[in-house]
């Protein structure tokens, strides 16, 4: 991400989100602002497409934060592994 994003706006991200660890995915930062929309009914739920490393631990502490608030969250359809693109230049998001 520091790479691809700079060293400001990677640490200025960091900042704004608490709940996210620094070695958690890029895409966190976004489920985590979705959740909390949705968790404070600004939202009435979200969805994302994402790589099988949400069930790791690092980006799992972001999910369990939201799922264990008063007004908690939880997720109501998951498919674990679906092939993103049938192409060769595709991203690798399929798991092994």
């Amino acid at each position: 991400m520091r790479e691809a994003l700079g060293d400001g706006y990677t640490e200025a991200l960091r900042g704004a989100y608490k709940n996210v660890p620094d070695s958690a995915d890029f895409v966190m930062f976004w489920w985590d602002k979705a959740a909390e929309l949705t968790r404070t009914g600004k939202a009435k739920r979200f969805g994302f497409i994402t790589t099988n490393s949400l069930k790791q631990t690092f980006n799992r502490k972001v999910l369990q934060h939201h799922m264990a608030q008063k007004k908690p969250i939880s997720l109501a359809f998951a498919i674990p592994d679906h092939p993103w693109v049938d192409s060769a230049d595709g991203a690798a998001v399929r798991s092994q």
